[in-house]
């Protein structure tokens, strides 16, 4: 697996990846963890050397949301990791007025937000994506939140 790291937060923090193998029919094998820098601006590649069977991969990193990736691996494969912070809907590493926009949006079915996007938007927890969250949106944007 060779995982490319995108990531929002400071550069400094410690990113955090854990995988867990499972056979195909769901029995845990065992686990490890490899913590890490980003500078954020350059990137960074990671490369796991694995064997057919599944794997669900928990990649975290202070002030940002936790990701969950679970992949079922049958050869080699490369992916994107993003995780940014709370807030970023469209995960470009700044929360403004295009995040705000995004949720509105969402809330009238213009885009459709996959489970990461959700968790980024869902600003009160209420497990629900709503005006409410757009306007959190807005007021962390002028520091009011």
């Amino acid at each position: 697996i060779i995982m490319n790291f995108k990531t929002g937060g400071s550069p400094k923090d410690t990113i955090t990846v854990k995988m867990d193998k499972y056979t195909f029919d769901g029995v845990y094998k065992g686990s490890f963890e490899h913590e890490m820098e980003n500078s954020n601006a350059e990137p960074l590649y990671l490369y796991y050397e694995t064997f057919p069977g599944k794997y669900v991969i928990t990649v975290s990193k202070p002030q940002c949301v936790t990701r969950v990736y679970e992949i079922y691996l049958y050869k080699d494969i490369s992916f994107d990791v993003n995780i940014t912070v709370p807030y970023d809907v469209n995960m470009d590493g700044v929360v403004n007025v295009i995040d705000a926009t995004l949720v509105q949006k969402q809330v009238v079915h213009n885009v459709e937000f996959d489970s990461y996007q959700l968790k980024l938007a869902d600003t009160d927890n209420d497990g629900t994506i709503s005006v409410v969250d757009a306007t959190n949106i807005q007021k962390k944007i002028v520091s009011l939140l």
